[in-house]
């Protein structure tokens, strides 16, 4: 409601209100002169946006970077897994060109190595550009504590991480899908993400159950058997 017989505190309070507000100054033309050019500082000039930093530039120096080749055990491992990571992602994967650059149906090249050996007919033979990304996981994993990355800010620093050795080197991935929309995102990348995500979640969940496997053994109990602690009185 509007006040029309303010008291002189309130006239006063709103007059200034009323100046401050749109930083009145006298006039040049006046008979007196302005003291000095200083101007009225306002809310919206002192209050500075806070600007979060997005980007996953988180170390400023990697001391834990190192160039070690994975041994072939581990590289018959990982291409094992990746086979179940294919698994996994094909459900995610609507585009039909995308899903069929990751599996290979030539499994020659394959014939020594372990999932060859453990294939009873329903494995999945994953991709030559499927076993590079896993395996430059593997090898960036190994350089890290077993639980690093198990928050998405790690994640998404390991996948720049492997972008930029993969590209680095000029490994040849995924060919361009000519059906994706957008060149911002585009669909190897999208695939690139998917991989490298699902991996990393297989090896984080791997440590968890080594983690509780040894406490199990060391006579903690009541980790796996809650109920059954009672009659041993733990």
């Amino acid at each position: 409601m509007l006040n029309k017989n303010p008291t002189c505190k309130q006239f006063k309070a709103a007059y200034k209100r009323i100046l401050v507000h749109n930083e009145i100054v006298g006039s040049e033309f006046g008979n007196c002169s302005i003291l000095d050019n200083t101007k009225m500082l306002t809310v919206n000039s002192c209050v500075e946006e806070k600007q979060i930093d997005d980007t996953c530039n988180l170390l400023d120096h990697d001391y834990f970077e190192s160039y070690m080749n994975i041994s072939k055990y581990a590289g018959d491992t990982s291409q094992y897994i990746a086979g179940f990571v294919i698994k996994k992602i094909l459900k995610s994967i609507t585009c039909s060109m995308c899903q069929a650059s990751l599996i290979t149906n030539n499994s020659n090249d394959n014939r020594n190595t372990l999932i060859s050996i453990k294939n009873r007919g329903g494995l999945i033979f994953p991709s030559k550009s499927v076993v590079l990304v896993c395996q430059e996981t593997e090898r960036l994993i190994r350089s890290y504590p077993p639980t690093y990355f198990n928050s998405n800010k790690n994640k998404l620093y390991l996948l720049v991480k492997i972008k930029q050795n993969l590209y680095k080197y000029n490994r040849e991935l995924f060919s361009n899908c000519p059906d994706q929309e957008s060149f911002l995102d585009t669909h190897k990348n999208q695939i690139i993400k998917l991989i490298v995500f699902k991996y990393v979640d297989i090896s984080v969940f791997h440590e968890v159950l080594k983690v509780n496997d040894t406490n199990i053994k060391s006579g903690r109990y009541r980790a796996k058997f809650t109920k059954m602690v009672l009659f041993n009185h733990e």
